[in-house]
């Protein structure tokens, strides 16, 4: 690696740091910080970085497999919901023969629906699969950076360094728990009671979408059922 490490505040040379604060400082940083108890040159303090950075290194790739983990996730939680979408068309058709006209009305909302639902939940799953791409751009970038600079960085830029991602660090740590809360195990299903013969007289409104989510908002599936009233 070439160049210095600079102050993003002063724009100067960062030489030192404060170990009060855990705050890497410029000459113009110490005015601020000369009365803290632990304000020491940067390259007596981080002999040990390089053990640091290793161990980021480390963190790092766990961070990607997670990531891909998560991506795989969503992969499967869209074919499963294809899937569940597709059963619907077969599961009427196999009934609509005794009760042709009500069925191919039901058939033709239950699909609109469906289609609808599937819009909105692929949208929603697309949102969270680019914030796993996301990240995993970043932390792509993160490993790379940290093999440069622990073999080619200078002392001083590897405590620097190690300082500055052990906060993107926890930023990342924090997206990817948040992202294996998601859950996307959305199914929809299509059944029918014995008494169907007699879904004639009630029409197309004797069929109900119900749909189960969780307490994050998350669908875990959804069916259909029939009304009927003697």
């Amino acid at each position: 690696m070439k160049g210095k490490a600079m102050c993003h505040e002063h724009a100067r040379e960062i030489v030192f740091f404060c170990q009060d604060h855990s705050k890497l400082c410029c000459l113009s940083c110490v005015l601020i910080h000369r009365k803290c108890d632990q304000l020491d040159e940067i390259v007596k303090v981080f002999r040990q970085t390089r053990h640091d950075l290793q161990a980021l290194k480390q963190s790092l790739i766990q961070l990607q497999s997670e990531a891909d983990d998560i991506i795989s996730e969503f992969k499967k939680s869209e074919a499963v919901l294809n899937e569940s979408i597709a059963k619907i068309s077969s599961e009427v058709d196999t009934i609509k023969d005794r009760i042709i006209k009500l069925f191919e009305e039901a058939k033709q909302r239950l699909i609109s629906e469906a289609k609808q639902f599937k819009t909105e939940e692929v949208k929603r799953i697309e949102n969270k699969r680019d914030t796993s791409f996301k990240v995993k751009e970043e932390l792509n970038k993160a490993s790379s950076m940290c093999c440069d600079v622990l073999d080619r960085g200078t002392p001083s830029q590897q405590c620097i360094y190690s300082e500055q991602m052990k906060e993107k660090r926890k930023t990342i740590e924090s997206i990817i728990d948040d992202q294996r809360k998601i859950k996307c195990s959305s199914t929809m299903t299509v059944s029918f009671p014995k008494q169907v013969t007699s879904l004639i007289e009630m029409g197309s409104n004797s069929i109900k979408q119900n749909f189960d989510v969780n307490k994050t908002g998350t669908l875990l599936h959804s069916y259909y059922t029939f009304s009927i009233n003697y």
